[in-house]
């Protein structure tokens, strides 16, 4: 399956800007049908806990968005986003998933806020981990401050994970922990993983950029620098499979052992 990481220069609150530039920039890439097109955390406005900011229009502005770029690709597509919820003056910091009919199938709420910059006060935290089935993958999104966790992509591998997508705005001073990380990821859990970054700045932080693409083994598939792209990657599943196959440190795995005190 291809995959197509959209490594958007983001312009700091202007929802309208970057959703522009985001359509511009897939429209001028060949997209293969039945592909995944990836976009990243919060990509209408960038880091934002100003939901004056990032709620209007939505979730139907981002949700329809997605959805229309589905259909024109006849492709899957996940991006982050801002959405309403019950709770008054709270949102929740999204990954919505669409089908290649522009369905929207699935979504994923950040299950780890961030709180040296207070995003729990604005943002309600996430409680399930989702496995969508994407081609012959089992899709599991996770976003930013998430990666820094192991134990939920163990739970997600568990249940049969084969591609781990993670959107961020991760800084740039801490870049090297992004790549490290995802590396991490691959290797442990015998998995894909794309990390698809943003660039430009908002919030005080410059974005690292960086998007790159793991196979299961830890080796780079692609990998970009800190301009705004597109990074293409063809996943081999059966690769995977061979590869579990070969060395099953999966099925080792002492469950048992985490419920111990």
């Amino acid at each position: 399956m291809k995959v197509y990481s959209v490594q958007l220069d983001v312009s700091q609150g202007n929802k309208s800007l970057n959703l522009k530039r985001a359509k511009k920039l897939i429209e001028e890439h060949p997209i293969e049908p039945r592909s995944l097109i990836v976009l990243p955390e919060m990509f209408g406005t960038g880091f934002n806990l100003n939901l004056s900011e990032t709620l209007p229009g939505e979730p139907s502005l981002t949700e329809n968005f997605l959805g229309d770029l589905a259909i024109s690709h006849e492709s899957w597509v996940i991006g982050g986003m801002i959405s309403p919820t019950s709770k008054e003056k709270m949102g929740a910091n999204r990954a919505f998933i669409c089908d290649p009919f522009g369905n929207g199938i699935a979504h994923y709420d950040k299950m780890h806020l961030i709180p040296i910059l207070g995003e729990e006060q604005v943002h309600i935290k996430g409680k399930c981990i989702e496995i969508i089935n994407v081609g012959q993958f089992h899709v599991c999104p996770f976003i930013c401050y998430d990666l820094r966790f192991p134990e939920i992509f163990r739970v997600a591998a568990g249940r049969g994970a084969t591609l781990f997508i993670v959107l961020a705005c991760w800084p740039d001073s801490r870049i090297e922990h992004w790549s490290s990380l995802l590396k991490a990821r691959a290797i442990e859990n015998q998995a894909y993983v794309v990390g698809v970054n943003a660039t430009g700045s908002g919030s005080g932080m410059h974005y690292g950029g960086q998007s790159i693409v793991f196979d299961p083994k830890g080796n780079i598939v692609e990998s970009s620098q800190k301009h705004e792209c597109i990074l293409e990657s063809l996943l081999d599943l059966q690769e995977l499979v061979e590869w579990r196959r070969e060395f099953p440190a999966l099925t080792q795995m002492q469950s048992d052992f985490l419920q111990k005190p």
